[in-house]
């Protein structure tokens, strides 16, 4: 099962790094993960926009969405919790993917 990493990046950019990076080592042992935040930082992709157009295929090739947080505002988190829930794509927080 493919996860998918959402969460507020612009909020806080270097401690965004940290949460999608332990996030991503926290599922690694039962999830294959995809890492957005490291998918377009390894690519250059620095425009938000940018970024958003190139994720938005891997968002339908993951089987669930795993939340980091939900406290920051975040327009791409919001985006991709919007489009999971309409295609029918489970969307929980970080931890209760470890609980199944």
């Amino acid at each position: 099962m493919r996860l998918y990493l959402s969460g507020s990046i612009n909020c806080d950019p270097i401690g965004a790094e940290i949460r999608f990076r332990e996030g991503e080592k926290f599922l690694l042992p039962m999830y294959e993960v995809f890492n957005p935040y490291t998918y377009c930082e390894e690519r250059g992709i620095v425009e938000w926009k940018e970024c958003m157009k190139v994720l938005m295929p891997h968002l339908f090739d993951c089987d669930g969405i795993a939340l980091l947080d939900t406290h920051n505002a975040s327009v791409g988190r919001d985006i991709e919790v919007y489009i999971a829930r309409k295609m029918l794509i489970p969307v929980r927080m970080l931890d209760e993917w470890r609980k199944n």
